[in-house]
């Protein structure tokens, strides 16, 4: 039986580049903030239950990197540094929501991780030998805590719309005090699990080359495209199927791939029902595709972007104050001086600001810790500065219009006219454009202004995570056991659902090739 008050998010990120800010905003915040809500601690069976359990997945997808051959040679180092920040970011988010917000990573406690990070014994463990380096000791947790606690199970999927809230939008109880919860994170690299590509390989059974021509890679891919490529979407269906997620986190431009996705269900539930079912789509307030700076294509790793001579259109999230600065000031806007929110023929403008309000938004909501945690006198009235302009805004979620009204337009976004519209001027639907452009009236059109702001923003945002990031610049081998244990962590529930796959597919083989015999 599924559980309403336990969900599974799910998401990847290919460790082809650096992470930006398009895979923050798009997948890695979302994922990594959600929270449970009040509706779901409703649903609680046992009224001394007082702790909501969060799965989230987090795939370091290797295997899509090797749509080109070239990314071969700087894999090893690139998913190692992707996990890095991944792990920083978590910590960043734990930092901030630690009174109310337990955090597991493959199953070991958050808490003995930045133990192991600062050289400290976990739990005043006693470990007299003096040739057990801080890897050993993490393996030791590891193998005890998995023991106890492995959440991703089957009867611990599952859940509704009522169990999760938007990313980062602090939920209360009746006692207005943060829900208490647990977050279980599991972050694995996609080869490490041979059942990805066992299962991708019976999903292309029922793939079709006319099917997979439509999507989204193929036509960027320019010539000498790979099978690899071509056959992308099933490999991504297949990584879905094995976890059976409750919510897939993906960026705005995965949604054509996941129009192919639905197509292969459909082909293969027609043979088996419900074989293969697909997760609901997460939607956050920020749900818009994140431009690089120009406006006019995604921010993206793609190595057409970093070949152009200009390379200051994508800002990476470790990037330093004076790179961001430099960025943000050649960033491309227009000629009509005025600073406005959603206009058509604007995306240059609309994009850099829909960036401004992301971090606006959780500068404001986490304001308090920063200025406890942040010694820098620059930037802490920098931020001063920036946070005095929104103070008669008493309630920060006027920035966004009706959610059900934008749900509806995203879960029908490709039969709705307006979603062109909107994706074509980099307009961020869920926004509540009055109260935008009275903040922006604040800076009178003075774009300098605004992008100064806009660069302390982001470098403030990320402050805490290269702390963590740059301590484990000497721990490879910590992320190598992590990496280890995450393999460990979910290769039982991806073999649980393997078997039931391959079991109904190969059935019907043999049946079908039974009656053409015959």
């Amino acid at each position: 039986m599924q559980s309403k008050r336990d969900c599974t998010f799910f998401t990847g990120i290919k460790p082809s580049g650096n992470i930006h800010l398009g895979n923050y905003i798009g997948c890695l915040h979302p994922i990594i903030n959600v929270e449970a809500t009040k509706k779901c601690s409703n649903n609680l069976s046992n009224k001394n239950e007082s702790v909501i359990k969060l799965n989230k997945i987090i795939l370091i997808a290797d295997l899509h990197c090797l749509t080109k051959l070239s990314n071969i040679y700087s894999l090893k180092d690139k998913v190692i540094d992707s996990v890095k920040i991944i792990i920083s970011l978590i910590i960043d988010m734990y930092k901030k929501k630690q009174s109310y917000v337990d955090v597991y990573i493959n199953n070991v406690k958050l808490e003995d991780i930045l133990q192991l990070i600062e050289n400290k014994e976990p739990n005043k463990s006693n470990h007299n030998n003096e040739n057990n380096n801080n890897n050993n000791l993490y393996e030791q947790i590891a193998s005890h805590t998995s023991q106890f606690h492995n959440h991703i199970k089957t009867d611990n999927l599952g859940g509704d719309m009522n169990c999760v809230e938007f990313p980062s939008q602090e939920c209360h109880n009746h006692k207005n005090k943060p829900i208490k919860q647990k977050h279980y994170f599991y972050i694995f690299k996609q080869s490490d699990i041979k059942l990805h590509t066992s299962l991708y390989y019976l999903i292309n059974s029922f793939t079709s080359i006319n099917m997979l021509n439509s999507h989204i890679h193929i036509k960027m891919g320019g010539h000498n495209k790979s099978v690899a490529l071509f056959s992308y979407p099933s490999l991504m269906l297949a990584d879905i199927l094995l976890y059976k997620p409750t919510y897939l986190i993906i960026g705005q431009d995965q949604i054509k791939n996941m129009e192919i996705m639905k197509k292969l269900c459909r082909k293969i539930n027609y043979h088996f029902s419900n074989v293969a079912k697909l997760p609901k789509i997460f939607f956050s307030k920020f749900y818009s595709e994140v431009m690089n700076l120009d406006g006019h294509k995604k921010m993206s790793k793609n190595h057409l972007l970093h070949h152009d001579k200009d390379t200051s259109k994508i800002i990476y999230l470790l990037d330093n104050k004076k790179t961001i600065e430099n960025k943000i000031k050649k960033s491309k806007t227009d000629n009509y001086n005025i600073l406005i929110y959603g206009q058509e023929d604007r995306k240059e403008i609309n994009n850099l600001i829909n960036i401004f309000f992301f971090f606006y938004y959780h500068q404001i909501k986490n304001k308090k810790y920063i200025n406890r945690t942040c010694n820098n006198n620059e930037n802490d009235n920098n931020e001063n500065q920036n946070i005095s302009k929104l103070s008669y805004i008493y309630d920060e979620h006027q920035l966004f219009i009706n959610n059900q009204r934008t749900h509806n337009y995203l879960n029908d976004s490709t039969n709705n006219p307006n979603f062109s519209h909107y994706k074509q001027n980099n307009i961020n639907p869920h926004f509540n454009q009055n109260i935008i452009n009275k903040i922006l009236h604040s800076y009178n059109n003075n774009y300098s202004k605004f992008k100064y702001d806009l660069s302390q923003l982001i470098y403030n945002h990320f402050i805490t995570t290269k702390i963590y990031y740059n301590s484990f610049n000497t721990r490879h081998d910590l992320i190598h056991s992590i990496l280890q244990n995450g393999k460990k962590c979910v290769h039982r529930r991806a073999s649980q659902m393997y078997k039931v796959k391959h079991k109904d597919i190969i059935t019907y083989y043999i049946t079908y090739f039974y009656f053409f015999l015959t």
